[in-house]
């Protein structure tokens, strides 16, 4: 069986913009090794 992970992300994503509202993705910057643009 495969997951179904992105079925929800995009479903998530959509009902975000159907909605007018601006998706944000939060980033822990502080763990090592992580390189933020």
């Amino acid at each position: 069986m495969t997951s179904h992970r992105p079925y929800l992300l995009r479903a998530l994503v959509e009902w975000i913009n159907d909605n007018q509202l601006t998706p944000h993705i939060l980033v822990d910057a502080g763990v090592a090794g992580v390189q933020v643009p």
